[in-house]
């Protein structure tokens, strides 16, 4: 399982969540930063950095997206690879647009588009957009003494909307 932003505030507790079941390959812009948790966790680590333009190859079954993914390389690499893609970062309007950008590519394998900064929310306000759902149960913790990752307080802000 390929985890980009594997080494990050987020991805980190993520990696370290998955490892016992999964081998992984864990990347972000500084692989220097993420040996410690590589090795912690007996995985590899490499370098993907989304502003540069070199391609990123990885012979993965599944891919996990951890990063703010601006034009969409980890969507667009996933499903051109045919394998699992789920994100698990995106706000409301990334979120539409990955809607948008998966539809044109058609994918071969699932796509889970959540987000885990937000409780769920955007693919619970998106449902009736994607076929409608009987049911949405929705179930928030939030701690000040968590790990959180920089960005994590600015999307408190949507718990209220409805």
């Amino acid at each position: 399982m390929l985890v980009v932003g594997g080494y990050g505030t987020f991805g980190g507790e993520l990696a370290r969540l998955a490892a016992p079941c999964w081998p992984l390959v864990l990347t972000g812009r500084t692989p220097e930063r993420g040996r410690a948790l590589a090795d912690e966790v007996g995985a590899e680590v490499r370098r993907w950095n989304l502003s540069d333009p070199e391609p990123f190859s990885a012979k993965v079954r599944a891919v996990i997206s951890a990063v703010n993914d601006p034009e969409d390389r980890v969507l667009l690499a996933a499903i051109r690879g045919g394998v699992l893609y789920v994100d698990l970062t995106r706000w409301t309007a990334r979120l539409q647009r990955a809607v948008a950008v998966a539809a044109v590519e058609r994918p071969r394998a699932p796509v889970l588009l959540s987000s885990g900064w937000m409780g769920g929310l955007v693919s619970a306000a998106l449902a009736g957009e994607l076929g409608g759902a009987s049911s949405v149960e929705i179930a928030i913790r939030y701690d000040l003494k968590d790990r959180a990752g920089a960005d994590s307080v600015e999307f408190m802000d949507r718990l209220g909307l409805d």
